[in-house]
């Protein structure tokens, strides 16, 4: 329950409980390293490395919790008889998750992986809650640069264009990595 409770949350709920765990001067984790004599305030959301680790890190803590339903499920499928089958064969527990578990998990890994890089590519709202594409546009993704060119800047048809280029971008790269899972299975 703990680990599927960021993803009920809504992202403007996770980046809010982000930026206030990584601000500078009072945020939670510069407090927890000041009583560990960390005296140098770090400006997570001012430094262009720092940015994207908290946004990566807000973006991980929020789908882990998918992710793990979606294991979970994987897990279940897995029938009971193979490890009876293993333990009768003197396999050890390690010898069962390395030849049992993992290889049955790969086609949800599959999955949770295209899924990952499908979302990657279209992260917006925790770019825009936490840093606003800052510092400067160094954070800024794609999805908030066709926004902003399209509402902002008042150009519908160039953001449309682009959109659309994104959305083939986003099929080729899905195809691409479903046809590679299906030659190395095949």
């Amino acid at each position: 329950m703990s680990f599927f409770l960021p993803y009920v949350l809504s992202v403007a709920v996770i980046s809010s409980i982000m930026v206030y765990f990584f601000q500078p001067h009072s945020g939670l984790l510069n407090g927890i390293l000041a009583n560990f004599g960390v005296e140098e305030t770090i400006f997570w959301l001012g430094e262009t490395r720092l940015a994207w680790f908290v946004i990566v890190f807000a973006t991980l803590w929020w789908t882990v919790g998918f992710n793990m339903v979606l294991y979970l499920a994987a897990l279940q499928d897995i029938p009971e008889s193979f490890y009876e089958a293993a333990e009768v064969d003197g396999a050890t527990k390690f010898q069962q998750l390395l030849y049992i578990t993992l290889p049955s998990l790969k086609p949800i890994t599959w999955v949770v992986t295209l899924l990952q890089i499908i979302f990657s590519f279209k992260i917006f709202s925790q770019v825009w809650l936490i840093t606003g594409g800052g510092p400067g546009t160094d954070t800024r993704p794609i999805v908030q640069y066709i926004y902003e060119t399209s509402f902002k800047q008042n150009s519908m048809g160039y953001g449309a264009a682009m959109a659309f280029a994104f959305f083939i971008i986003l099929v080729l790269v899905s195809m691409a990595q479903i046809y590679l899972r299906k030659r190395k299975e095949g």
